[in-house]
């Protein structure tokens, strides 16, 4: 009967570190959830709202595709007179940082 008893003995010893660690990592992701640097899911998104945002298209230019991407906005505009391009925007500002203008040579 010993060896019964040292088993459950360590048994109950191994549930306590788990238990333990669990604990640990909880806890963790709540202190590191109140720092600035953390972007989880609580703290994602715009700080606010910035209206309407107008985008210019061309006459005949058309929207492919939206994707958020590295916290901007990438619009994939098409054209059926000149070249396409990519239009990218900050959401949390609605400005238009910068362009791409596919060209053929």
């Amino acid at each position: 009967m010993g060896v019964h008893k040292g088993l459950v003995a360590l048994v109950i010893g191994m549930a306590v570190l788990i238990v333990i660690g669990l604990i640990a990592v909880a806890w963790g992701l709540v202190s590191k959830s109140g720092d600035a640097d953390f972007s989880g899911i609580v703290n994602g998104g715009p700080a606010g709202s910035f209206g309407n945002v107008d985008v210019p298209l061309a006459e005949g230019e058309s929207i492919l595709s939206a994707l958020p991407s590295a916290g901007r906005v990438v619009v994939h505009i098409q054209s059926r007179q000149g070249p396409e391009r990519l239009v990218i925007l900050d959401p949390v500002t609605g400005g238009i940082t910068g362009q791409f203008t596919f060209k053929a040579p």
